[in-house]
């Protein structure tokens, strides 16, 4: 061969690996970054800032189950949500049970190896395990309207789905306008809410999911009134009639928060508002303004579901067709 062939045969044969190579390096380059998710930073309801990897997630709460759903991330294992929420059955049957939030089983958790457990403030006594297994945990508050909205935006932000996120918040923030529209102009009653347990009832404030929507509807809550003169907490009281005397509440609010419908229900019977002098007189007893709220819709926020629920409240209480 030639000088002249013999260096234009090397010189090409050297491009040809030089250009493999830079391919080989290129594809591992990009299935390296396919393989390495980037740690994010999130800040939990108690000002905590948590270091995670968004990518095996563990969740113990329905609302924020039913978003992440919505936005359509991947979840690892999840609470047994299935009997006490909005989120469908067959949705959670595809997910691994880990237990309840006031009963999570670690072992369960432990084989799923998460990356982070997402819960509401209930799981909170269980941090201290969840850190001797090495594993963190985002608590979110999630009981308010603005709750929503501000979690699903930091889901957006956390798991690249920012679109799915705002499109969900401009979806809201539109159904409240209409909703506000429709009742306009229209007097905004007072309420009085109570939620039933199996033994007893709690007066629920505006900090709770229903109290929260009253209060986005224009309604005055009276448990705002109790808490000035008794020094209570703004969320909830147990139900004394001494707190109660003298109130005049336009609605009462009834929600089923027990094991049972049947246990909450005798609960409320025993009250006997009809004929209990403490109750018997005020405007919504005798104008037969009490509505039952069910478990699933209002004793929780239902995340997702939150318009809807926020929708049938403002018909009742509003009585709009």
């Amino acid at each position: 061969m030639k000088p002249r062939k013999l260096i234009l045969f090397l010189l090409f044969a050297f491009m040809l690996v030089g250009c493999n190579k830079i391919k080989e390096t290129d594809e591992v380059a990009t299935t390296s970054g396919m393989e390495q998710i980037p740690h994010v930073s999130v800040t939990d309801y108690k000002n905590k800032i948590i270091n995670f990897k968004p990518d095996k997630i563990v969740v113990f709460s329905s609302a924020l189950v039913s978003i992440l759903d919505y936005l359509e991330v991947n979840i690892s294992g999840t609470g047994n949500l299935s009997k006490t929420s909005e989120v469908s059955l067959e949705y959670n049957m595809l997910i691994p049970e880990v237990g309840s939030p006031v009963d999570p089983d670690f072992d369960k958790i432990a084989n799923i190896e998460p990356d982070i457990v997402i819960s509401g403030s209930m799981f909170a006594n269980h941090e201290e395990k969840l850190t001797s297994m090495n594993i963190p945990m985002w608590m979110i508050q999630t009981q308010s309207y603005n709750d929503v909205l501000n979690y699903t935006r930091e889901f957006g932000r956390v798991f690249n789905k920012e679109d799915k996120a705002e499109e969900f918040i401009k979806n809201s923030e539109e159904k409240l306008m209409q909703i506000r529209e429709q009742i306009a102009g229209k007097k905004a009653p007072t309420v009085l809410i109570l939620m039933a347990l199996d033994d007893g009832i709690v007066l629920a404030g505006d900090t709770t999911f229903v109290g929260s929507v009253c209060n986005l509807l224009g309604c005055r809550n009276l448990l705002n009134d109790i808490s000035a003169n008794y020094e209570i907490p703004s969320m909830a009281a147990f139900y004394e009639e001494d707190l109660v005397k003298g109130l005049n509440p336009d609605i009462i609010l009834e929600i089923h928060d027990g094991s049972t419908l049947d246990a909450t229900k005798k609960v409320y019977a025993d009250l006997d508002m009809k004929n209990n002098d403490v109750w018997k007189d005020m405007n919504a007893v005798k104008n037969q303004r009490i509505y039952e709220l069910g478990k699933r819709s209002f004793a929780a926020n239902p995340g997702v579901y939150m318009m809807n629920s926020i929708e049938r409240l403002a018909k009742k209480i509003f009585e709009l067709d």
